[in-house]
């Protein structure tokens, strides 16, 4: 059995507890949210076809930004691109293009409109980060 100190608690591990932890940490690395994207609002409103989906992957939070790997898929033109969202963005479904993808004309500094079902599954990273931080500091304006 495994005992951490955590501040005044003794947290009690058993094997499972830690595999299933473990586990949990892989999963969550490793999760394919699909969207879809359009290059802008109107064509989104219009019911246009979307104009890129993408499978993203290896969601990290970084300052107040969750960056993310978007695969677009070979029908669109099997192109990668850097792309994030900035927690707390209520109301903007949009991603913003940080690194380009080649052949599609994704340009970085780019903006993509997105569904806000698309967009509340990724800002569901910002929310799991900002509920995990449960101490105030005071030192903060």
């Amino acid at each position: 059995m495994l005992k951490t100190i955590n501040m005044k608690k003794v947290i009690r591990l058993t094997e499972y507890d830690l595999t299933r932890i473990v586990k949990r940490v892989l999963k969550e690395g490793s999760e394919v949210i699909k969207i879809k994207a359009w290059r802008n609002k109107k064509d989104l409103d219009s019911g246009y076809p979307p104009a890129f989906n993408f499978d993203t992957t290896g969601h990290v939070i970084k300052n107040n930004r969750v960056f993310f790997n978007g695969h677009i898929p070979p029908a669109n033109s099997g192109s990668d691109a850097l792309l994030s969202i900035r927690c707390g963005a209520v109301g903007n479904n949009w991603v913003n293009v940080e690194n380009g993808a080649l052949g599609v004309k994704l340009n970085t500094g780019d903006s993509l409109h997105l569904t806000p079902a698309g967009m509340k599954l990724l800002t569901k990273k910002c929310d799991a980060y900002v509920s995990n931080d449960t101490k105030v500091n005071g030192n903060y304006a």
